[in-house]
């Protein structure tokens, strides 16, 4: 039932990032807009909100849940729901990075940047693994590239950097197998 209710899933998430893809605002006349001498009916979706404040801690509480116990599969569960704009096609994923005290002091904030976008990307691709019926714990090793990603909120907290990543469903390849 479990794998039923995944593949629904997926299909939904596959119908959706179809329908995000095709449709662009810019394809649509504006109200009241002309084409031909007609007056289009047709009405633009108004610019989407974000909560970003309150996705990225329902995320980053979540990855964190998922690492204290990483079989727990209501856990992921939560994830995927939470993670998932269906808006837009995207996922969100939070990172953290600190910086490497090895390296000088000029490059630190770079380092820490590189690794909240590195455990950002890492946590897109089981997020990915997930939505296809994978069932990899967190932790396990996993490969895979993110074609497109783009930090949407940035926070430092002491000597810890967090990133939300926002990602495109068609942008997350993950090699091997979905278990």
């Amino acid at each position: 039932m479990r794998s039923l209710h995944i593949i629904g899933l997926s299909a939904i998430v596959t119908g959706l990032t179809l329908c995000a893809v095709g449709c662009k605002e810019g394809d649509f006349p504006r109200d009241g807009a002309t084409e031909g001498g007609k007056t289009s009916a047709i009405t633009t979706m108004p610019a989407r909100t974000l909560d970003t404040l309150g996705i990225f801690q329902r995320v980053l509480n979540l990855e964190n849940a998922i690492q204290s116990d990483p079989g727990e599969v209501s856990l992921r569960t939560q994830l995927l729901v939470t993670a998932f704009d269906s808006t837009c096609g995207c996922f969100y994923t939070v990172g953290k990075g600190v910086p490497n005290p090895d390296f000088p002091q000029a490059v630190q904030r770079e380092s820490a940047k590189r690794a909240a976008g590195v455990t950002a990307k890492r946590w897109t691709l089981y997020l990915k693994l997930w939505v296809e019926g994978g069932t990899r714990p967190f932790g396990q090793p996993i490969a895979g590239d993110v074609v497109y990603s783009t930090v949407v909120y940035e926070k430092q907290d002491g000597d810890t950097l967090y990133q939300m990543v926002e990602t495109p469903l068609g942008s997350v390849v993950v090699q091997g197998s979905a278990e």
